[in-house]
């Protein structure tokens, strides 16, 4: 899986970007100063950092509680600590961790609009959104500088981080190098631009990292990425982009829409065919019937007309036409060595002929043993060598 991640610096407008693999390998990198430069790119996952004075971080201590009555508490918690009402600020907070404590990223709704907005001009799905003091996973008791000309970002360890003015964050780091009980510094800065007495924390053994630029401070932290939050929640969540949805799944849409159309071509084909043979065999049956019967009114439904002949027939006093067809039905199919050919009643003699075929005459006269056994008088009548099996008339009258 390809990943873009991207450094927003909002004090100069550049937007560096990188392209890595799940392993952090580098596919692809470089600056531009417009969002439309990364809508093309091929990956399948966005990250946006943010470089910016007006995002602020909070870390404030709650009790025990579920995450969201810890979410419905914030704002009281912080309205005291802010210079703007509360309701002007977007807000996410961390999960409580075994400290007690919150991380809490809050953002100007009017910038986080800004942004979400552009976003949407540009078409860009960005997965996750936040600010890069809280993306950078640091060490415990390591007080990680990073120094972008006239703005800084200084973490003290997983406990606490700033972004500010470089000159506020210089005078506050001795304070919370000791406040955080610090026993390593690491600074990122470019030279040439910056010169940094660290002198004073030597004690620290403080590693200088130099960088050109925010696309080199980027590349040498790719592997550290690691967002305590994700400020793109609620309505500023994640967006489908439909655009490449759809192209990237053209072919397999295409072939699914193919389908679905032989599908229905089929169905509709074989729906009309059904159609057309019950419509014949109605036609046929309605034939039959009143051929036999000639007399019968056509003005009346022909499942109407052959129930009333139906219930008209008896096969004895005792025993409905019915009720005697369905027995000896039952008798012969669970008879596994002898089929059912046909069935056919002599209304004048009131009997069944039935034409069964079977493997030997043994068959027969085991079916005739059933039958007499159930009530029934039981003549075997013509019988003929059909291939490997007889074919046989069986003449049946209730006793």
């Amino acid at each position: 899986m390809n990943k873009l991640i991207f450094l927003h610096n909002y004090v100069t407008s550049t937007i560096s970007w990188i392209i890595c693999n799940e392993n952090y390998k580098l596919i692809d990198k470089g600056q531009t100063d417009s969002l439309s430069t990364l809508k093309d790119k091929d990956v399948d996952e966005i990250q946006a950092v943010v470089l910016s004075t007006e995002f602020l971080t909070k870390i404030i201590e709650v009790p025990p509680a579920g995450n969201s009555q810890i979410h419905r508490s914030i704002p009281f918690l912080l309205e005291d600590h802010l210079l703007d009402p509360i309701n002007k600020y977007h807000l996410i907070n961390s999960e409580r961790d075994i400290d007690g404590e919150v991380l809490v990223s809050l953002v100007p709704k009017d910038l986080m609009e800004l942004i979400d907005s552009s976003f949407i001009v540009e078409n860009l799905s960005v997965k996750s959104m936040a600010p890069l003091e809280n993306s950078l996973h640091v060490l415990n008791k390591t007080c990680y500088l990073a120094i972008f000309k006239d703005i800084s970002v200084i973490i003290f360890g997983s406990k606490w981080s700033w972004c500010a003015e470089t000159e506020t964050i210089l005078n506050l780091m001795d304070k919370g190098i000791k406040e955080y009980g610090c026993d390593k510094l690491k600074v990122f800065l470019d030279e040439k631009d910056t010169k940094l007495d660290l002198s004073s924390y030597s004690e620290l053994k403080p590693v200088i990292e130099p960088v050109e630029n925010d696309l080199d401070f980027l590349e040498k932290n790719l592997e550290i990425i690691s967002p305590k939050i994700n400020l793109l929640v609620d309505r500023y969540s994640p967006r489908i982009q439909w655009k490449k949805f759809l192209f990237d799944w053209r072919y397999a849409l295409a072939s699914l829409s193919l389908v679905f159309f032989l599908y229905f071509t089929q169905l509709t084909v074989d729906i009309l065919q059904n159609s057309y043979a019950t419509e014949n065999l109605e036609q046929e049956s309605k034939r039959l019937f009143f051929t036999s019967f000639p007399n019968e009114p056509k003005d009346i439904g022909l499942g109407i007309l052959i129930k009333k002949k139906l219930k008209g027939i008896s096969f004895s006093k005792s025993e409905p036409f019915l009720q005697t067809l369905s027995k000896v039905s039952e008798v012969v199919v669970n008879n596994e060595r002898t089929s059912l050919f046909s069935v056919t009643y002599d209304v004048g003699r009131a009997q069944f002929i039935i034409e069964v075929q079977c493997i030997q005459y043994d068959d027969l006269e085991a079916l005739q043993s059933t039958l007499s056994q159930s009530g029934y008088h039981v003549e075997i009548g013509i019988s003929k060598k059909i291939g490997e099996s007889i074919l046989s008339e069986i003449y049946l009258k209730k006793t």
